[in-house]
This record gives C-alpha cells, structure tokens and sequence, in this order.
C-alpha cells in the first residue's frame, strides 16, 4: 500500500469513525494497532530518506549530486521538483545534454506549468543544437509566464542562434525592460546591434 492510498485510509477511516453512523464505518476496512504502527513508520522512514536524499541532490555536485537525486527518485519518481534538479545538474555540470532534455520531460510530465523546465528544456536543446525545439520550449516558457526576463534572454540566444537577428534583439530587449541590471542580456543585445550594423 503506497503512501497516498494508506494516508487516505487512515483519514478516511477516522472521519467515517467519527461523523457516521456505525454501520457506515464498518464498511471501511479497520486496521488494527499491529499494522498501523509499522506502516506509519515505514511511511515516516521514507519520507525521511527521499528529504535526504532530495536535499543531497541540491548540495551535493557531480555524479555524487546525480546518484542521490536517483534515489529520490527511486522513493518518490512523481516529484517534479527532482526530476527538475536532475536535469539542470545534467545540463550545467555533467554537460549531458539528451538525458538532461528527459529529465526536463518528466518533470514537465508531472507538472506542465514548471516554467523553468520548459526555460532549461529549450536551453538543453539548444545544447544539442536543435533549435527550433528549444524555441518552442522558450515560448512555452512564456505563454505560462512572460515576466521572467530569464526567459527572454534564452529566448534571444536562440534566436541568434537561428540567426534570426531582429527577434533576438527584441527578446534582449524584453529581458531588459524586465530587469534593467540583466548583464548577460545587455552583452547580447550589444552583439546583435553589432551583427546588424547599429
């Protein structure tokens, strides 16, 4: 029985027990005190060992780093937020760029709203030099949320990347509006007014 069908039970179990009538209650399959302890301190035992391990996964760096989000994910492989991890430790230290793009993929499988796997999706990809794909995850970035001046910025680098000058420079220029300090983005806008001849 897995975490969420077992916590379901025991509330389940507990309200019936206390709100209905007692013919309703006994419908519920009763647990006795033999198996609710060990249940309750296994669950309790694995809910500690993914925290740690999930917490090793953002402290540790390397393949150290990979292993434990692995066994996060071995405990709990629904939580987007490791899958998320798993694939930005791919992408910037490991430079494994394909696995990363699937871990992005699980996590956005999870959670479709996780604005910064489909930012770092595109990013990875653009990695690989498919650009087009990472535009596509860039703009699904955006359509969640346009404000992130993180987001436009990558977007730009694309662009460039695709050698569509004027779009980056836009997308430079968005990312500034959005955060007049943005270094990064101020450098590309430089060099696309540069590519352009302003």
């Amino acid at each position: 029985m897995n975490y969420f069908s077992l916590s379901l039970l025991l509330t389940t179990t507990a309200i019936l027990a206390q709100l209905s009538p007692p013919s309703i209650a006994a419908m519920v399959p009763q647990l006795n005190s033999k198996s609710v302890i060990p249940a309750t301190q296994l669950l309790v035992q694995e809910v500690n060992e993914f925290d740690y391990w999930f917490d090793r996964c953002y402290e540790l760096t390397g393949e150290e780093a990979l292993e434990a989000c692995d066994n996060a994910i071995a405990i709990n492989p629904n939580d987007a937020s490791v899958w998320y991890n798993r694939g930005t430790l791919l992408m910037t230290e490991l430079e494994r760029y394909e696995d990363a793009v699937g871990s992005f993929d699980n996590a956005l499988e999870i959670n479709p709203q996780d604005l910064a796997a489909w930012d770092n999706r595109g990013v990875a990809l653009g990695q690989l030099g498919r650009y087009e794909d990472a535009l596509t995850s860039h703009d699904r970035a955006l359509e969640i949320d346009d404000q992130q001046a993180r987001v436009w910025q990558n977007r730009g680098v694309t662009m460039f990347l695709l050698q569509r000058y004027e779009e980056a420079l836009t997308a430079f220029e968005r990312a500034i509006e959005l955060d007049p300090n943005y270094e990064q983005a101020q450098r590309n806008r430089d060099l696309v007014r540069e590519q352009l001849g302003r």
